[in-house]
């Protein structure tokens, strides 16, 4: 992208004005202040929002929104259909005809998807004279708040609302929950509305996660009016910075434009007042702006080269001029090959006629940034053109962006100053409030990866950002999207859930067809393929065996195993993964593929095999000095076995057992069926309480032996050495197992050996 370079004003006098000013009135090179808009008409509230500085918030569906609108209003509108809705799964671009965006700005919002939602109740609405007509509507996950803040606006919307996430009414066991918002027990937290639209609670819980908590510190240079060294939420966040109007004072900021970026990009997470979006930031305040807000481009060009050679990361300008200055340019040139991210405010003068980006903003090396209001739009005042590249909250129309502010006395707040736990707070709005959000996550990108360099963090920026309205002159490549940077700043890797595939069915039975899930946890998707490794026609893959994965897009392979013209027992074999990343890095993964078959002895014994076992060690036990018991018996025969102990099992107790000579036991002996099952099911009628230690008919051997004995005062062994498993072809296969019974119920199988 060409930016352009206005070489005929080079000769005036170049002086910086503060990127927050807001004035309406025309450009000019006298000092300004950063001024706030007018508050917007006072609109009376339709429906009460549950409060998002509730901590925690209930769990909802992501990117769901519920919404009902007065009958009357619908029924008024033009071309609208006699059902009084959209069809089900109609997409925007559908919805917008027969719903026109002035009834309800679908687009504008960023609703992707409309469906009805029945909202009859019997009753016609006291409120409206007329029945409510509902949509559920799709939006991007991480959105949901800023969209039903934004519908409450409307005096047509009645209510609108989270999908909220019910559960039954039963003790809950540990398992994955619906993801809820990042808590912060900062104060003003809550108040922070532009680090919801930019869903910085996601991007803060996700690289948090990523790092174990041990995120990188990054530096970010602040050229500005300097900065509130006694403010509380910079305590361990600012480095010694420098004056450079004054060389025998420190950067103190007497104008309060400084603290307020600075808050912006660093202010810590410490139940003070606020957070910034960097979360492990050290600002270095470099003071080249006075107590005006007006600097020249020498002292700012010079504090970018030693910004640069003291190795800082990021250089944050939110600040403007109206001209190209070789100066200026020079240095950003020198910050630039010396591998620095510079980002600066495009300006706010878009709603007068010059409304081009502003310099340093306009230089093709810096990231642009033009602001956004709360409704998630270009703000009015925001400058716009082939420059501009990203854009970011910066307030307006009486949302304001708040953030830290000095306390020097000379500094006055444009609107809403406040102490709270000891800082002071102010409310401003700007393209200079735009760039320091930008900076901040920027940097919490670089926490994350910092072995990334400034084109690699800025082009993250870019290609993560959110689409908005606008065209590109209007809003360069959409809204930053702290959440989905961080998404795609994690490296790209397949992950898989589960190391093995496996099936179980009987001998000649149908398919069965399992599932190998594959995730990614970046935004930047891999390609995957799969594959088996053996030309075994018991099981293979299913098509598709290629595609892609990135998060919020998982996959799924499906292998078929097919238990026929196969004998019973365990078939093992592999599938192979490979994975390749956008660089061309390839990963390869072996899974093991495993099929148990069992055949079918005679009716009403139905076999199933061991569908696993603990991956541990174990150790075979040995009688104590009471030695062995060993019991003379037959094929299909039990005996009865008093234990030497009480067992209790689920609360309840057992005192003697009835052993199988086929390798199961059931409790208590008197539990004794016609036909005995031999399966490895759970039991929903009878017995109360078995233990199935082998998986198919057992029979002798010239050398088998079952026998009992006591390891321990608190153990009893039932042990069935050299049986013959009927479930194998070949007789010459032994089978050696025990099974370990427990005082307290818990029970081992020790498996010595097994055929092959």
């Amino acid at each position: 992208m060409q930016k352009t370079i206005n070489r005929w004003i080079r000769s005036l006098l170049p002086l910086l004005m503060l990127a927050a000013t807001l004035s309406g009135a025309s450009a000019s090179f006298a000092p300004k202040r950063v001024l706030a808009q007018d508050a917007p008409p006072t609109l009376e509230p339709t429906a009460q929002l549950f409060d998002p500085g509730v901590i925690p918030i209930p769990p909802f569906v992501p990117g769901d929104v519920l919404v009902g609108v007065r009958g009357d209003v619908v029924a008024s509108v033009s071309n609208w259909g006699q059902t009084g809705g959209a069809n089900e799964g109609q997409v925007v671009g559908q919805a917008e005809a027969t719903m026109p965006d002035a009834v309800l700005p679908w687009s504008d919002l960023g609703v992707t998807a409309v469906e009805p939602l029945d909202l009859r109740t019997g009753e016609v609405s006291a409120a409206s004279g007329d029945a409510l007509a509902g949509y559920k509507l799709t939006v991007p996950a991480g959105t949901e708040w800023g969209v039903i803040e934004n519908l409450l606006t409307h005096t047509e919307v009645v209510f609108a609302e989270p999908n909220w996430l019910a559960q039954v009414a039963v003790t809950p066991s540990v398992q994955a929950a619906a993801e809820a918002p990042f808590s912060v027990a900062d104060t003003l937290y809550s108040e922070q509305w532009y680090l919801q639209r930019i869903g910085m609670g996601r991007a803060w819980s996700v690289a948090l996660a990523e790092a174990d908590g041990g995120l990188d510190t990054i530096d970010v240079t602040v050229i500005d009016t300097g900065v509130d060294f006694n403010h509380p939420d910079f305590v361990n966040r600012l480095g010694a910075g420098k004056n450079y109007l004054s060389a025998i004072d420190t950067p103190m900021d007497d104008n309060g434009h400084g603290t307020h970026m600075s808050g912006l990009i660093a202010a810590a997470a410490n139940n003070g007042g606020m957070v910034g979006t960097g979360w492990q930031v050290r600002i270095n305040p470099l003071k080249a702006l006075g107590a005006s807000g007006v600097g020249g481009v020498n002292d700012i060009a010079e504090a970018i080269r030693d910004a640069t050679d003291d190795g800082t990361h990021i250089i944050n300008m939110s600040l403007t001029l109206d001209n190209d200055a070789t100066v200026l340019r020079m240095a950003i040139d020198y910050a630039v090959a010396g591998g620095v991210l510079v980002i600066a405010a495009a300006g706010n003068q878009g709603h007068t006629g010059n409304p081009n980006v502003r310099y340093p903003a306009a230089y093709e090396s810096v990231l642009a940034v033009g602001s956004t209001t709360y409704q998630d739009g270009r703000a009015y005042y925001s400058n716009r053109g082939p420059a501009l590249d990203i854009m970011a909250p910066g307030g307006g129309s009486g949302n304001s962006i708040l953030s830290t502010w000095t306390g020097d006395p000379s500094a006055s707040c444009p609107s809403g100053s406040r102490q709270v736990n000891g800082g002071l707070y102010c409310l401003a709005d700007g393209t200079s409030m735009a760039t320091a959000v930008v900076s901040g996550v920027a940097a919490l990108v670089w926490s994350l990866r910092p072995e990334l360099d400034a084109d690699e963090v800025r082009d993250i920026l870019l290609e993560s950002a959110a689409p908005i309205t606008g065209s590109e002159n209007e809003v360069g490549q959409g809204r930053v999207d702290a959440a989905a940077a961080i998404r795609l700043a994690l490296p790209p890797q397949l992950e898989l859930a589960q190391s093995t595939v496996s099936a179980s069915s009987l001998q000649n039975g149908t398919p069965v067809i399992v599932s190998l899930p594959l995730e990614n946890s970046s935004a930047e998707p891999v390609t995957w393929e799969i594959a088996r490794t053996s030309e075994a026609d018991w099981y293979d893959v299913l098509e598709p065996r290629q595609g892609e994965v990135s998060y919020g897009a998982p996959a799924a392979a499906q292998v078929v195993f097919t238990p026929t013209n196969v004998g019973a027992g365990a078939h093992l074999g592999q599938l192979q993964v490979t994975s390749t990343t956008r660089d061309g890095l390839k990963t390869i993964y072996t899974i093991d593929a495993r099929l148990d078959v069992a055949n079918q002895v005679r009716n009403n014994v139905h076999l199933l095999p061991w569908v696993g076992g603990r991956p541990v060690s174990y150790m075979w036990a040995e009688p104590a000095h009471t030695g062995r018991t060993s019991y003379a018996f037959t094929d299909d025969a039990s005996i009865v076995v008093d234990l030497p102990f009480t067992m209790t099992v689920s609360g309840r107790s057992y005192t003697d057992l009835r052993v199988f000579t086929d390798g199961f036991v059931v409790a208590s002996s008197s539990a004794f069926p016609a036909n005995a099952p031999t399966h490895c099911l759970a039991n929903q009628t009878w017995p109360a309480f078995a233990v199935y230690g082998w998986w198919s008919e057992l029979s002798l051997s010239p050398e088998s032996n079952l026998s009992t004995f006591q390891p321990t005062a608190d153990s009893f062994v039932i042990e069935y050495v050299d049986m013959v498993s009927m479930g194998s072809s070949d007789a010459n296969d032994r089978v050696s197992f025990q099974i370990v019974l427990y005082r307290n119920g818990a029970v081992e199988l020790n498996y010595e050996q097994v055929p092959e």
